[in-house]
């Protein structure tokens, strides 16, 4: 699990957006591993927040997203985790 909670206020270090930064946390993530990142979620933060999960899905392509009153979590990972098999 790696978590991702960046701002300062109302700004978050754009190096935190990019998607080196995302293949970055890759390498760190164990196969079923999930990285959440808190993005704010009201007036232009909503629509980086849209900008920001196209970079994520080039990098981990499973996403699904928690809202909460002004942020949104974004829980990203490389796939779904597989069950175990029953012998």
């Amino acid at each position: 699990l790696i978590i991702i909670d960046v701002y300062l206020g109302k700004d978050a270090p754009q190096s935190f957006r990019s998607k080196s930064f995302f293949n970055q946390l890759k390498r760190l993530l164990n196969p079923n591993g999930v990285v959440i990142y808190n993005h704010l979620f009201f007036d232009d933060h909503k629509n980086q927040a849209q900008s920001l999960i196209k970079v994520i899905e080039t990098v981990l392509p499973k996403i699904s997203l928690q809202r909460t009153a002004s942020n949104l979590l974004i829980f990203a990972s490389l796939a779904e985790a597989r069950r175990a098999r029953r012998k």
